[in-house]
């Protein structure tokens, strides 16, 4: 009993000094963003001008297309065929079935069957308990509030 609570007293311990070294980080970063806060704000909108511009870009040499059917409306820009397909998978769906083809095999929805057999036995599913080890995330809280055993020596 006492190696188990010599070690969950020095988990306690790490975990106390991982959690202050990353307030530690978190506040040096957050002085080190306010020092690039200017930077990162004409980053953010010099982003968005870049993804507005794309867009303009995209419609009008669709349009410039569109009016003379060049593939090269404008230099460095050019304009490919791509396929689109709407496809109704319901007619699909059956055809595939009559010409067994382009099928995917129907799978077990595993998570639905953990939740079914829950409340229900299956004839394919076996529950079993397996224990688990939860320890408290506020460990010196709980180390504090536990009655402390007594030694002797």
């Amino acid at each position: 009993m006492s190696a188990l609570l010599d070690v969950v007293v020095e988990l306690a311990a790490a975990r106390e000094e991982v959690a202050q070294r990353k307030a530690a980080i978190d506040a040096k970063r957050k002085a080190f963003e306010l020092t690039i806060a200017e930077e990162s704000s004409v980053y953010a909108f010099r982003v968005a001008t870049v993804s507005v511009l794309d867009a303009q870009a995209r419609a009008l040499a669709v349009l410039a297309y569109d009016a003379s059917k060049n593939k090269t409306p404008c230099p460095g820009l050019s304009i490919i065929g791509k396929k689109h397909y709407a496809i109704d998978e319901v007619a699909g769906l059956a055809w595939a079935r009559e010409k067994e083809m382009c099928l995917i095999p129907e799978s077990l929805d595993v998570k639905a069957v953990q939740k079914l057999a829950t409340v229900q036995p299956l004839p394919f599913v076996t529950v079993t308990e397996v224990p688990e080890v939860r320890i408290a995330s506020d460990l010196l809280a709980a180390l504090d509030a536990a009655p402390q055993p007594e030694y002797t020596v």
